[in-house]
């Protein structure tokens, strides 16, 4: 090794210190070629002129697997978008039910990287659809209502006459969440998509999405198709249990979703942590009042619903908590109860103090309890002003005069 580095700096006219960094590159380079043949080290350059003379060679290896994962040729043709490569692969007889070590075949990579009419000709050439695996995420239905592949989904739906009702639920969420499509929410309901099913991990159902993503589109399609608003997270162990698709609308501030909801029926009073059951757990502050832990002592408006423990919370709580005005103000004209606190005892007007905001502390005050009254730890909306917001601790000073 030592005199392979002496022959490179003589050869090259290097100081040791540049011919050991030829010598290092020398053996990466041999390194990241070693195991694969002319047409793997090809496709991976994406050299599609030197893998279609490659494959005029009756003797080539088809069905060889890439070291780092599995990948056969046809897969990585599909993965690096070579589709005439690809369809050449094919046509000389590759395996076209190959899978990486990640148990993902050619047709994922294809939807993933948007190749529609290459997804429909491996699907054309029977690319098994169906793949044996738990994780329903992997299913090309699942995937190519993610990617929003709307010509992927209707050949995928006309080419398989059942695809279960887990994977038809999880693709018509994957589009309501991620693509956000209705021509692919409309092409799944049709074609038998659950719209008032729950996720088996999250235990939520599409009018969740529909609501949390702000498309108020699809919560009127889901409405019209028969989603029922009322449905909630039945899952104790999820920190999701009791929400409903108003409370996301509201902590979300859509508005023109919060109102759509309510004209629909769904129940403003309901509280997270509760299956509608808006009867409010009942606080003795003598019994409960305890020294607050520092993580509890401060508070952070910019959290999602998740991040923080949930209890007695309802839509209007949300709505004031991230600071949607209008959206509170709506929620309270039609009824919401302003009487409430959280599983920590804190009045409606807690978040409001904290979050900075005079209006909503203004729109709120006559009609939440006195802004002296104390939470389980002691703290007041007075005390949290006296300590954050001077604007708002005036406000209230001034009712007090």
């Amino acid at each position: 090794m030592g005199l392979f580095k002496d022959l490179v700096s003589k050869v090259f006219g290097d100081s040791e210190k540049e011919s050991l960094k030829r010598y290092e590159a020398a053996k990466n380079r041999k390194k990241s070629s070693h195991g694969r043949s002319q047409l793997m080290q090809a496709l991976a350059s994406g050299n599609e002129k030197k893998a279609m003379e490659l494959l005029k060679n009756n003797h080539i290896k088809l069905e060889e697997k890439d070291f780092s994962g599995g990948a056969t040729p046809l897969i990585v043709a599909v993965k690096n978008n070579m589709p005439e490569i690809a369809r050449a692969l094919v046509e000389k007889g590759a395996d076209i039910s190959a899978k990486t070590t990640n148990n993902e075949n050619a047709l994922i990579f294809a939807i993933r990287s948007g190749n529609e009419e290459l997804a429909i000709y491996l699907i054309d050439h029977k690319v098994p659809l169906k793949i044996d695996t738990f994780n329903y995420r992997k299913s090309p239905l699942v995937m190519a209502a993610g990617f929003g592949r709307s010509k992927i989904i209707q050949v995928l739906l006309d080419e398989s006459e059942s695809w279960g009702a887990e994977i038809m639920l999880e693709a018509l969420v994957f589009a309501i969440g991620n693509s956000g499509s209705q021509e692919i929410v409309s092409l799944l309901v049709d074609a038998g998509a659950n719209v008032n099913g729950f996720q088996q991990n999250l235990n939520f159902n599409p009018l969740m999405y529909a609501a949390k993503g702000g498309n108020l589109q699809i919560v009127e399609y889901l409405l019209q198709k028969g989603a029922n608003p009322e449905l909630q997270c039945t899952n104790y162990g999820s920190p999701y249990f009791g929400i409903k698709p108003l409370m996301f609308a509201a902590e979300k501030g859509h508005l023109d979703i919060v109102k759509t909801l309510v004209e629909a029926g769904s129940a403003i009073n309901d509280a997270i942590g509760a299956l509608n059951d808006t009867t409010m757990r009942t606080f003795n502050f003598e019994e409960e009042v305890r020294t607050p832990p520092p993580d509890r002592i401060s508070y952070s408006p910019n959290a999602d619903i998740t991040d923080r423990e949930e209890y007695n919370k309802t839509a209007l709580w949300y709505a004031v908590e991230k600071n949607h005005l209008e959206t509170a103000r709506y929620l309270i004209e039609q009824g919401a109860d302003t009487n409430i606190h959280d599983d920590d005892g804190n009045i409606l007007l807690k978040p409001a103090v904290v979050n900075g905001s005079l209006e909503m502390v203004k729109l709120l005050t006559p009609l939440c309890p006195d802004f002296h009254t104390p939470n389980i730890y002691g703290h007041s909306p007075y005390s949290y002003s006296l300590n954050y917001q001077p604007e708002i601790l005036k406000f209230f000073q001034s009712l007090e005069n």
